[in-house]
C-alpha cells in the first residue's frame, strides 16, 4: 500500500459576516460558528480547498489533517463536514 501526500493547489476562508470578503493570502484558515451579542444571525466561517485532479480511478481512501493554530473556548465535541463543490 503506497501513500501520498497531496497539498491543495489554493486556499481561502471565506465568511457569512463579509460575503465580498476572502482570506486566500493569510497563512491561517477559520473553521468557525459563532453567535455574537445582540445579532439573531451566527456568523460563520468556512475553509474551501483546490486539490490537483485525481488521475488513479482505483479504490482509495482520503484523510484531511487538519491542525490548530489558536482557539478559544472550544467545545468539547464539534462535528466538521467536508463537501464538494461543482465549480471553482
Amino acid at each position: 500500500m503506497a501513500i501520498y501526500k497531496i497539498f491543495p493547489e489554493k486556499d481561502t476562508t471565506i465568511y457569512s459576516a463579509y460575503p465580498t470578503t476572502n482570506a486566500g493570502l493569510d497563512s491561517i484558515l477559520e473553521i468557525s460558528n459563532s453567535k455574537p451579542l445582540l445579532q439573531d444571525d451566527n456568523e460563520v466561517s468556512r475553509i474551501l480547498l483546490q486539490f490537483p485532479a485525481v488521475t488513479n480511478t482505483g479504490n482509495y481512501k482520503a484523510f484531511l489533517k487538519l491542525y490548530l493554530a489558536n482557539a478559544e473556548s472550544l467545545p468539547d465535541s464539534y462535528t466538521i463536514y467536508a463537501n464538494s463543490i461543482s465549480q471553482s
